[in-house]
């Protein structure tokens, strides 16, 4: 992993963070849900399974679908199937092991690694932004309005290229926080006023999982996250680093040609997560 330095205008050190282990509280909580679900109406999966084994061949078959797919209920995997091909170019097959990109399926990692720190007691959901970041330029902004796309900051993709700084393969975090705070670009809509989707607001707060935990972005998420919840496949990590493995696949366009490298490829928290359907099922079930 890349590692970028950032002097924030803030006397007060980040505090070690000392959050509790969950290992053992997700297993029991998952142990019970089993029990509950053995003890529910037996449903016939033998059937549902072979219906929606139906639909994804014949979707296949049309070239309407290439991916993997994984269905669940009651805590019990229906389906869980590959189709098509990790890279057309090299003949490449996917199979259940293979990482896609999540692009902003990332925010929902990120939004549960903020709510740990919340748990924590490390700030509160309505406090400003402004209060760990003082040099902020959107000073109604809290927390809460980031976590809910009501923030109204400026979208960092729709910067002109002139702002950001040159000769930089990846641009990071700090950059666009930095180039924010240069510019002070006017917000979108007042603060709260609104739902906006919005990329920034979660770059923003991989800066706060970063403040607060004294930890990076990548190293909170998977001690504290991936660890926890047992996803073993799942990374944080610059596509060069990720197209190293077995279990890559690409992004393509209608075509089948490889999405190029982006300069955003670098910033993470609204995306950046590579992970696997089997991950993204232990992910979903440690939530419940």
């Amino acid at each position: 992993m890349m590692v970028f330095l950032f002097a924030f205008n803030c006397n007060s050190k980040p505090k070690p963070y000392n959050y509790y282990n969950k290992v053992s509280e997700v297993k029991s909580s998952l142990a019970e849900q089993d029990s509950i679900f053995a003890r529910s109406e037996i449903v016939n999966y033998d059937i549902k399974k072979h219906t929606i084994d139906s639909i994804v061949k014949v979707l296949y078959k049309r070239n309407q679908f290439n991916g993997n797919l994984l269905v669940a209920q009651n805590g019990r995997i229906l389906y869980h199937t590959s189709c098509g091909m990790a890279d057309p170019q090299g003949k490449d097959t996917l199979n259940n092991e293979s990482c896609f990109q999540l692009a902003s399926v990332s925010k929902t990692i990120t939004a549960v690694s903020v709510l740990l720190l919340y748990e924590q007691n490390y700030f509160k959901l309505d406090d400003l932004f402004s209060k760990y970041f003082p040099d902020f330029p959107y000073k109604n902004v809290t927390i809460r309005h980031l976590l809910s796309h009501r923030s109204g900051v400026p979208n960092y993709l729709y910067f002109n290229d002139r702002y950001y700084p040159k000769n930089k393969i990846y641009l990071n975090n700090y950059d666009i926080y930095e180039t924010m705070v240069k510019y002070k670009f006017p917000p979108m809509m007042q603060a709260g006023k609104r739902f906006f989707y919005n990329n920034s607001n979660y770059v923003l707060l991989a800066l706060l999982i970063e403040k607060m935990s004294g930890m990076s972005y990548s190293n909170f998420v998977t001690k504290y996250v991936f660890e926890t919840v047992g996803m073993d496949a799942s990374s944080i990590e610059l596509p060069d680093e990720f197209w190293y493995r077995d279990s890559k696949t690409y992004g393509l366009y209608a075509n089948n040609r490889k999405y190029p490298v982006d300069k955003f490829d670098g910033v993470y928290g609204d995306k950046g997560i590579y992970s696997t359907t089997l991950d993204l099922y232990k992910f979903d079930r440690a939530l419940y």
